[in-house]
């Protein structure tokens, strides 16, 4: 309990309304987003078409896989409807390194664990989509 408060005092709280974008494709990284509530899409554009990739809903985190990286974002992150945020700064992250290494160990790690998660069913995903372009 006494980790959950010292992390909300390294977190910011943001409401933002529908259609507002969290960020594009190719913008550098600056914050990992924490969905408390609403719900978040992702869309990636191919050649000239724009297709709705993935949806984040309330305990979802968005942007860590980019701030981890330090690599542009890969899609463009819009709000779905009226969505409240935990924002977490790439800055702020390395403060919670220096002033409390315990709790920044767990959040790494439990980001870490969220990435392995993620690759997981992408891998599936690829599997299912080239099994079915196989037959």
């Amino acid at each position: 309990m006494k980790n959950c408060i010292f992390f909300f005092l390294y977190v910011n709280m943001e409401s933002l309304k529908k259609n507002n974008i969290l960020f594009q494709k190719d913008d550098s990284p600056n914050y990992i987003y924490i969905v408390i509530s609403g719900q978040v899409k992702l869309y990636i554009t191919q050649n000239n078409i724009e297709y709705d990739f993935l949806s984040f809903f309330s305990g979802d985190c968005i942007g860590e896989a980019s701030l981890m990286s330090i690599e542009p974002h890969t899609a463009t992150a819009v709000c779905h409807k009226k969505t409240k945020l935990l924002l977490l700064s790439r800055k702020t992250l390395f403060r919670l390194h220096k002033d409390n290494p315990s709790l920044f160990s767990k959040l790494i790690l439990n980001i870490a664990r969220e990435l392995a998660r993620r690759l997981h069913k992408n891998n599936d995903r690829l599997f299912q989509y080239l099994s079915s372009h196989n037959n």
